[in-house]
């Protein structure tokens, strides 16, 4: 590609409007598709302790606490959606959340 077609093929992408938005530094969202997986929601009351999630889940993420208890480590967590899949309760949902910072290791554990 010679420096002739570069410096056109720039000048063309200087004027054109951008195909990205500001996110995050403008309040614009990202509208996510439906069948997107993010963040884990659950719902210890609907639980009955079945252990299927700690069976089924290919990354480790989710462990048994205490007295059949579970507890997920969101930073092992590949959100791949098998644990919601498998809970006959539906007590495990994906949410559309991604937006998921936390300030410590620790902080990825949930009971």
């Amino acid at each position: 590609m010679g420096i002739g077609k570069i410096m056109k093929d720039a000048a063309t992408r200087l004027f054109r409007k951008p195909s990205t938005i500001g996110y995050p530094l403008k309040p614009e969202r990202v509208e996510v598709p439906d069948s997107y997986r993010g963040a884990i929601d659950f719902d210890p009351k609907l639980c009955v302790g079945c252990m299927l999630c700690v069976r089924f889940c290919p990354s480790g993420a989710i462990t048994v606490a205490d007295k059949r208890r579970i507890a997920f480590d969101l930073a092992r967590c590949i959100y791949c959606g098998q644990c919601a899949e498998v809970c006959p309760r539906k007590a495990i949902k994906l949410t559309k959340e991604f937006e998921l910072i936390y300030e410590s290791i620790e902080s990825f554990k949930q009971q």
